[in-house]
């Protein structure tokens, strides 16, 4: 996320969570627009539940 900020591309931290068979499972992956950047292998398995930066809203 830094080396993309440094770079200044938009970066966003995407928080997620899913219910597994242990309980509460937690994700994190990194996007740049609309680029997958790390961790969007398995993401679409998790709700969002935060990002960072915030979205905009409307």
């Amino acid at each position: 996320m830094r080396m993309l900020e440094r770079r200044e591309r938009d970066v966003v931290l995407h928080y997620g969570t899913r219910r597994g068979a242990d309980g509460l499972e937690a994700h994190v992956w990194v996007s740049s627009g609309e680029l997958p950047v790390v961790g969007h292998r398995n993401a679409d398995e998790f709700v969002e539940i935060a990002r960072f930066p915030p979205a905009a809203r409307a």
